[in-house]
């Protein structure tokens, strides 16, 4: 089998999709990872723009910066295995 990797606009990956389906049924197509090319980034302009995303989240849904991140795993090695990190 070829792979292939396509980037389409949001408003038709939903036809994408239905156009597939038919020929995943009949095991001519295999849908891999979705999530797992959404990771690779072509320039530094994309990795700003995602790390500026990622941080509005924290804001956003109540997450949790890298102090407070470093300070709950320093607690849970220290309280939870005994040990300092």
């Amino acid at each position: 089998m070829t792979t292939i990797n396509l980037r389409v606009e949001d408003s038709i990956v939903d036809v994408i999709k239905t156009v597939l389906s038919g020929f995943v049924e009949q095991k001519k197509v295999q849908i891999i990872d979705e999530e797992k090319s959404s990771f690779i980034v072509s320039s530094v302009e994309e990795v700003r723009k995602r790390v500026y995303e990622a941080e509005k989240r924290i804001d956003v849904n109540g997450g949790i910066n890298e102090e407070e991140y470093e300070k709950r795993m320093n607690d849970f090695f220290t309280n939870e295995l005994g040990i300092s990190r």
